[in-house]
């Protein structure tokens, strides 16, 4: 059965945006309740891990958890910044990298 000219009951435009996909939204109610309702076990078989697959496990579980960060790029005319300017980006250069 196709569509009619003219319906008015098709969506023309389509699923609004940000709006959540139902069956992801059920995956992820389902996941949570499962691990919810397993976590003592869970942590058994964490507590049980090597420390390197301890590493593993939650560098894997991070991006869950966690937004990933998205790079920034600004391209900057630094002829035009001062001494102090430059001073100051230096430092927080060097700040930054001592983390």
């Amino acid at each position: 059965m196709g569509f009619k000219k003219d319906d008015p009951n098709i969506n023309r435009n389509g699923r609004p945006k940000g709006s959540r996909n139902k069956s992801t939204e059920e995956i992820k109610s389902i996941l949570n309740g499962f691990i919810s309702d397993n976590l003592e076990d869970l942590q058994e078989v964490y507590d049980s891990l090597e420390p390197k697959d301890k590493v593993s496990f939650l560098e894997k579980i991070i991006r869950y958890i966690i937004p990933q960060q998205k790079e920034l790029k600004q391209n900057i005319d630094i002829t035009s910044l001062g001494e102090g300017d430059l001073d100051y980006i230096i430092e927080r250069i060097n700040q930054n990298s001592e983390l």
